[in-house]
């Protein structure tokens, strides 16, 4: 998980949303709340990004959330990231698949907007932050 900074004592910081494929099951994005998949293990132990989020889940400590315009959220960015609030972990759920020795095991946790903060900025990136974007990534 390396979409996740934060420590053991005060837990997340902030969360990226990439929906990377490479982890475990795939993020699901419904805006106000969402399912982050943790990294795919090979055995029940926990990784450091899950215990950061469950360390989150009893601090009950706000993160911010960062979306990539990789993921799955329907008014995700059209270019880069975006910053769109606070969110607070509420649960995890452990995930397995696969046959005995051969399982794959992640955390799937539930991530909640606080609410009374200003809605989604859906209008960013701004045509000439999208222009900004294309330039930083031909080198200039």
């Amino acid at each position: 998980m390396g979409g996740i900074a934060g420590n053991s004592i005060a837990g997340a910081y902030s969360v990226v949303i990439a929906n990377s494929h490479a982890k475990g099951g795939k993020d699901i994005d419904h805006g106000n709340t969402i399912y982050y998949s943790s990294t795919l293990r090979s055995s029940d132990s926990i990784n450091n990004g899950s215990r950061i989020l469950n360390r989150s889940i009893e601090t009950g400590n706000p993160i911010r959330v960062i979306r990539k315009y990789t993921c799955d959220f329907i008014h995700r960015p059209l270019v880069g990231y975006r910053y769109e609030g606070l969110f607070k972990a509420v649960g995890v759920e452990e995930k397995n698949e696969g046959e005995e020795g051969g399982e794959k095991f992640w955390s799937l946790f539930r991530l909640e907007r606080v609410a009374g903060q200003v809605g989604f900025d859906l209008n960013r990136p701004t045509e000439s932050e999208r222009m900004d974007y294309k330039r930083v990534k031909e080198g200039y």
